[in-house]
């Protein structure tokens, strides 16, 4: 029943149009203003149990739908000025935090804070105004080892999810692990612009970006074959624990086998969701 009640929210929130958050743009010297004109979806991502083991601190959250890819049409759209000529050169999709700065032939975006971005799509043209149509795929990496990172992680946000979870005392990582959730978080997507401007005097290459916040909603298929490592017996009259597994809670780690045995059999979720990442 877990199972079918989220696959049925995966449905619904595929029929329902979603319509990306509160946006943000900042543009320089040439640039009058970058547009984006279809509507952004929300993604949808699966993340589940690879582990062969039972033992959550033995678990193997990975991602098992395809990489996403986000159609994004817009137009780029250059000032005009009485005694200069400016053309709208190319434009990009980039996925996190983007900054404008000062080049030697212009204005271009800084890289810094930006995890995943589009192929540069020329325009063409000779005119102040252009319409750009770009497939945009948001590459992140499937698994998580912990530690810090700037780019989007999905599993990291499950992981992060359990800690909490735990830290409120509302069970423990087994407890946690076997229940079907859904998780809700957004990205940052920027449509960026390049306007080409030449005058007498100068003559050179200004970038400007429109940021919009995507939606994301992590599925995390729950494994109902994880259970909680109780004391195993040693030798007869000692009881001895479970291993304490390093660091937090939520960094995956290898810790000393104890407890739940290893499975017979492949798990039953060992299937993906689409293809494999």
């Amino acid at each position: 029943m877990k199972t079918s009640n989220l696959l049925l929210a995966g449905v619904l929130f595929a029929l329902t149009p979603m319509t990306a958050g509160a946006n943000s743009s900042d543009m320089s010297f040439a640039v009058h203003d970058i547009l984006v004109t279809s509507n952004v979806p929300a993604i949808n991502i699966s993340v589940r149990n690879m582990s062969q083991s039972t033992d959550p601190a033995m678990r193997d959250l990975r991602v098992t739908s395809q990489t996403p890819v986000l159609n994004v049409r817009g137009q780029v759209w250059c000032k005009s000025f009485q005694n200069a000529h400016t053309r709208a050169d190319a434009a990009r999709v980039m996925f996190g935090n983007a900054a404008l700065a000062s080049s030697p032939n212009g204005a271009d975006i800084v890289p810094i804070g930006t995890w995943s971005h589009s192929p540069l799509a020329q325009l063409g043209g000779d005119e102040t105004i252009r319409n750009f149509n770009i497939n945009a795929p948001v590459n992140f990496e499937n698994h998580w080892n912990g530690g810090v990172t700037l780019s989007f992680n999905p599993v990291r946000v499950v992981e992060e999810r359990m800690e909490q979870f735990v830290q409120n005392g509302a069970g423990t990582e087994a407890d946690f692990l076997r229940v079907d959730d859904v998780f809700e978080t957004t990205i940052k997507m920027n449509a960026v612009g390049w306007c080409e401007y030449e005058s007498q005097n100068i003559q050179g290459r200004y970038a400007g970006y429109r940021q919009i916040d995507v939606p994301v909603h992590i599925f995390y298929h729950g494994d109902p074959d994880i259970a909680d490592a109780g004391p195993t017996v040693a030798s007869p009259g000692a009881v001895r624990a479970p291993a304490t597994r390093p660091g937090p809670s939520y960094a995956p780690a290898q810790p000393e086998r104890a407890g739940p045995r290893p499975r017979r059999a492949a798990p039953a979720r060992g299937a993906t969701d689409g293809a494999q990442r």
